[in-house]
């Protein structure tokens, strides 16, 4: 198995893992000085776990979890998923005699904590009797060590925390969305950012406000209740709109989201997407278009976190290798060998914190799937030139081993 598959679900659970020591180091400092705590929640750890969550539009995926509270009715667990209210989860707990222990339930609050790790709070569909999973007999501890199961101990409300700020845009930004919530949301955000937005709902309106010109940037959605994002892209492009498109959506055709870079899309933002991924994503475009045609090196979201450069660094050393294998093989007409690489490339990219690849390898492997691979060889060419701009600054100094950074 390649390098970076096997070293894929080691390296989440080990970050999950610490970051949780991390939380639970700053709730025993917070409720030492007097902070309000949860009661019935109860401290639980073990190894190896995965969270399932069911896609809105079919099937499972998997994610390496660590549980952080347990109760009667509720369980909390780090994850590098953001998963919508309602959202239903499954997953298999341990009983302290070693026995497994299926879960369900459903989604009621998730919030990002840092990079790409979020903490979800599930309701459970059945209850729960916490003895068969904590000993209630021994002592609470401060912090139970990784993989062991913990003592009772009511959580804490979350202490205090860094926070960075918001990403920038400092752009004027023409934002394509139907959806009523989604687009008040989207106005928030990119005001917060301090874009000036120009929010329209249909193709048409879209199109008539690109001929009066003045925009840095457009965001569309694909499905709108009167034209199409691809109608959106198409004209705009042929009016001579120069600037970087986003394109954001929940699409699950394949064939259809081939067809955007044909198009002239910058790049593609996938719901659900946390607020700080749509930032990122509008102030890269951005700072490509500025750029004149000169590419921009690309770093991870992790870049400034000290404890992650070693990673970092063996994944970037790795990515020449891989394009070599994806040159190979596409030169080879050998589909297994392209995915392979492209599946590799994809899953060190989401997991060392390098969303722009991510996102374009996504972009790439549908493009495979859903056509002859010698009409996606132009979209592959483009993904090596992106992945070959990877890099990673010289390492920052260490931040305390109790900090827990909560990005905006």
């Amino acid at each position: 198995m390649p390098l970076v598959d096997q070293s894929r679900e080691k390296l989440l659970a080990s970050r999950l893992e610490a970051i949780a020591d991390q939380m639970e180091m700053r709730e025993d400092k917070s409720r030492s000085g007097g902070s309000g705590s949860r009661p019935g929640m109860h401290r639980y750890r073990s190894k190896g776990l995965m969270l399932l969550a069911q896609h809105p539009g079919g099937g499972i995926a998997r994610f390496p979890a660590a549980v952080r509270h347990l109760s009667t009715t509720h369980v909390t667990v780090l994850s590098t998923c953001f998963l919508y209210n309602r959202t239903p989860c499954s997953m298999v707990l341990r009983e302290l005699s070693g026995a497994p222990a299926p879960i369900k339930g459903e989604v009621i609050a998730c919030r990002h904590i840092q990079h790409a790790i979020h903490e979800t709070t599930l309701k459970l569909d059945t209850e729960l009797d916490t003895s068969v999973f904590i000993d209630h007999e021994k002592k609470p501890s401060a912090a139970s060590p990784a993989g062991a199961h913990s003592p009772q101990a009511p959580a804490a409300h979350a202490a205090p925390v860094e926070t960075k700020p918001t990403p920038e845009v400092h752009a004027s930004v023409l934002l394509v969305e139907d959806n009523d919530a989604e687009r008040r949301l989207y106005e928030f955000l990119l005001a917060k950012a301090k874009a000036k937005v120009t929010a329209v709902t249909t193709a048409q309106e879209a199109i008539d406000a690109c001929k009066k010109g003045g925009f840095d940037l457009i965001l569309t959605d694909l499905n709108l209740a009167s034209g199409s994002g691809e109608d959106v892209v198409k004209s705009v492009r042929e009016q001579g709109f120069a600037g970087p498109i986003l394109v954001i959506t929940g699409e699950l055709s394949g064939k259809r989201l081939a067809g955007l870079s044909q198009l002239g899309v910058s790049d593609v933002v996938c719901k659900p997407a946390t607020p700080p991924v749509m930032l990122r994503a509008i102030v890269d475009a951005l700072a490509e278009g500025r750029a004149s045609g000169q590419p921009l090196p690309i770093r991870s979201i992790m870049d400034d976190d000290a404890e992650s450069h070693a990673f970092i660094r063996e994944y970037v050393q790795q990515i020449p290798a891989l394009l070599t294998e994806l040159t190979s093989a596409t030169q080879a007409n050998d589909v297994a060998r392209v995915a392979s690489a492209l599946i590799q490339l994809k899953d060190g990219a989401e997991v060392h914190g390098f969303e722009r690849i991510h996102r374009a390898v996504q972009l790439a492997m549908v493009n495979v799937e859903t056509a002859e691979l010698s009409t996606a060889k132009d979209v592959l060419a483009k993904l090596d030139a992106l992945c070959r701009r990877a890099t990673i600054s010289a390492a920052p100094a260490q931040s305390s081993p109790n900090s827990v950074k909560l990005a905006a």
